[in-house]
């Protein structure tokens, strides 16, 4: 029996001698360290399109790179956004609209953050030209009222009507009276600034555009909560000779961004802003005001333009549809 317990320890203790010998064929030595990541030096965020509607979703992408500007393969990037009221993101990078407004999507790398901004807004409304309704202009009736006779012609008068919409400015008619006769109230911002038609009282936007700004602060501030819609300039196109915008058309582009912009910024995201109000319907006109605003961040929640005896009819935009 000792000679068995000898025996058995003299192969326990040749096999834990051994168990660190190399040269079989299934030895292996200990493993070599992985070769550290190279050092992160930048990260891109790429949005397909930087306006959202509500229903819309898609995925951003991180472009992770070192300093010689070589990708950098293997880095945890990490998803997050500023505001999750407005937009969520998940952790691989899309992007969900919950509401209205602007939003900064972030995506980190080592010690490294690149972001995106989003504009969310709306979904574009689908309008249905195929039964144009047959109804007659009356321009002449919402803007004929002017300050002392504002309550003239009286509510006898316009409520048969059944006006739905009112486009003007409380110097030409009152908004609380428009909107207690039925109809929505669309102010006028250009009609405070002035047109080339009477000499540009206060100057050309686009030049002295710091009192322009102050003015529209001014206008957003006091009739907040008043109008129904906000419209920025009336007819900035010249078909009809420059009696209300003499500037290029970038020139209106910019100072259409400019406006909306402050009336975001006082009214809040949810502001509904007509425009761009041209003489009348002119497709490559609204083709380049939606390519401007969707690169700036601007927008139209009211996409508007004037019909008049002498534009197009409504039956010859169905057929360009």
């Amino acid at each position: 029996m000792l000679n068995k317990i000898a025996f058995f320890s003299i192969l326990m203790l040749s096999s834990v001698l051994c168990s660190g010998c190399g040269g079989g064929d299934g030895a292996s030595g200990p493993t070599p360290p992985s070769p550290p990541l190279p050092r992160v030096a930048s990260v891109t965020v790429t949005a397909p399109q930087t306006v959202l509607g509500l229903q819309e979703s898609e995925a951003l992408t991180a472009s992770v790179r070192d300093s010689a500007g070589a990708s950098v393969l293997g880095s945890v990037v990490t998803w997050s956004s500023r505001d999750g009221t407005i937009a969520r993101v998940s952790t691989t990078g899309v992007v969900t609209p919950v509401s209205e407004g602007q939003v900064t999507i972030s995506a980190s790398a080592g010690a490294r953050a690149g972001t995106a901004a989003l504009q969310i807004v709306w979904a574009a409304a689908d309008v249905d030209f195929s039964r144009p309704q047959s109804v007659k202009s009356m321009s002449g009736l919402v803007l004929g009222f002017n300050a002392p006779n504002t309550q003239t012609p009286g509510d006898q008068v316009i409520t048969p009507l059944g006006l739905k919409y009112w486009r003007a400015n409380p110097m030409q008619v009152p908004i609380a009276r428009a909107q207690a006769l039925g109809a929505r109230y669309n102010v006028i911002l250009s009609d405070y600034w002035g047109y080339p038609v009477n000499n540009w009282p206060n100057g050309r936007p686009w030049i002295n555009n710091t009192a322009y700004a102050t003015m529209m602060q001014q206008l957003a501030t006091t009739l907040k909560g008043q109008p129904d819609f906000w419209e920025i300039w009336n007819e900035p196109d010249q078909d009809y000779g420059p009696n209300f915008w003499d500037g290029t058309e970038q020139q209106f582009f910019g100072t259409y961004l400019q406006t909306y912009r402050i009336l975001v910024q006082v009214l809040g995201p949810n502001a509904l802003i007509a425009g761009p109000s041209i003489t009348n319907y002119d497709e490559p006109f609204l083709d380049r005001f939606a390519a401007f605003c969707i690169a700036n961040g601007c927008q139209a929640n009211a996409l508007s333009w004037h019909e008049n005896s002498a534009t197009v009819p409504i039956q010859s935009i169905v057929q360009k549809l």
